[in-house]
């Protein structure tokens, strides 16, 4: 599926990064997003989350201190592995670990801090967000990537998403042409022009062809280190999905009303694969102070732009008879992924009957889990949408 040409063109490095629509002359100083959202980030209220890989990584060191006392962490370094850390600071890390044990001052909160002080999570986030958008480039196969990145190449194959391309550069440019295939076409109210000479970019992470509704797929990849997402990180991730959606749309309006965006959320070691869709969050007073760009839009060309994107209120306690049952859409990215995890579950508690829900081996040792892929319980799962997945 080809994109069409971009009405924002881009030069100079990556440092000193310009931006212009090709209809004007005017070339604006861009720069990223991410640094403005975790300012506005951290004035959010909410319980932070724990890091269960820890937890896990505590659980397994206790087990294994019982089994071998004289070399409890032998198991690290092929763990880490599967993790899909980077050798730097998962040789850090180890250490750390080793030099604490020694010290028989090893506990989980000393496990926790180290972690923290090697940026194992920020490691394996960058190493699997490099490697698969390496496979989406075509610079090389799945089959050259780490174990996680491999898990997820492998669903998002299997929910039939083809790649079009990863680090795609979108600005927050608007145009004011209204020829074909611009969404002006669209605005009965008119938009004003970008003031100053700066503004944003970003990159989508990877961009998809989602054969099942012959849509342009934007995939936010986020690797985290807990199943629970905590209401700044996730308010965080769902604004940056937007802007993100509504700078691709800005960048490459031929094919905005054929996309959807998508949070794909993985956390390794527990095999699991989330993706939420974009809901539009409010476009508040902070955020167009912020991002200034977003006032020269008018109301109905900001919604034109992200089509799909709905206004969601998430109610803790919902009211009593406040409705029925909605309607599910098959052909809906996140509902066939919901049920592909299902059925990867089942499989696995099938190939692993006694090892409760998660259906695998709690503390795998390097002779039970192979390099190649798929490692441990990562059952390759073939599957046609409305019809059950069958094991490969």
């Amino acid at each position: 599926m080809k994109l069409g040409r971009p009405v924002i063109e881009f030069r100079g490095s990556r440092r000193d990064l310009q931006a212009k629509a090709v209809t004007q002359d005017r070339w604006y100083r861009v720069r990223g997003i991410t640094r403005t959202l975790n300012s506005i980030a951290r004035r959010r209220r909410g319980v932070r989350s724990h890091n269960m890989i820890c937890v896990d990584l505590y659980a397994r060191f206790l087990s294994h201190l019982v089994r071998d006392r004289r070399n409890p962490l032998g198991w690290l370094s092929h763990h880490l592995a599967i993790l899909n850390a980077p050798e730097d600071p998962a040789r850090k890390f180890e250490g750390e670990l080793r030099r604490l044990l020694a010290y028989g001052s090893l506990n989980f909160e000393s496990c926790r801090r180290a972690w923290d002080r090697s940026r194992m999570s920020r490691g394996i986030g960058n190493a699997v967000d490099a490697q698969c958008k390496d496979v989406f480039n075509g610079k090389k196969a799945a089959s050259e990537t780490g174990p996680v990145s491999r898990l997820l190449l492998a669903q998002l194959e299997a929910l039939r998403l083809k790649p079009i391309c990863a680090g795609l550069k979108v600005a927050g440019v608007p145009t004011p042409d209204r020829g074909g295939s611009t969404y002006h076409n669209g605005c009965t109210r008119g938009c004003g022009p970008l003031p100053g000479r700066n503004t944003f970019y970003t990159e989508v992470d990877l961009l998809a062809h989602d054969a099942t509704t012959d849509t342009v797929a934007l995939l936010e990849l986020k690797t985290r280190n807990s199943d629970v997402l905590d209401a700044p990180t996730l308010w965080r991730y769902n604004a940056q999905l937007w802007l993100t959606w509504t700078m691709f749309s800005l960048t490459y309006p031929s094919v905005a009303e054929r996309s959807n965006a998508y949070l794909v959320i993985v956390r390794p070691g527990t095999n699991t694969v989330t993706i939420r869709s974009c809901l539009r969050p409010s476009v508040t007073k902070t955020l167009r102070t912020k991002f200034p760009w977003i006032n020269c839009l008018c109301p109905q060309v900001l919604n034109c732009l992200t089509p799909t994107c709905v206004n969601v209120r998430v109610q803790a306690y919902p009211k009593p008879g406040s409705g029925g049952r909605a309607s599910i859409d098959p052909k809906d990215l996140c509902y066939r992924n919901v049920m592909f995890n299902r059925e990867k579950a089942r499989v696995r508690q099938r190939r692993y009957p006694d090892q409760g829900s998660q259906g695998r081996p709690p503390h795998p040792t390097p002779s039970s889990e192979t390099s190649g892929a798929p490692q441990g319980s990562w059952v390759r799962i073939t599957w046609e949408p409305n019809t059950a997945p069958t094991q490969a």
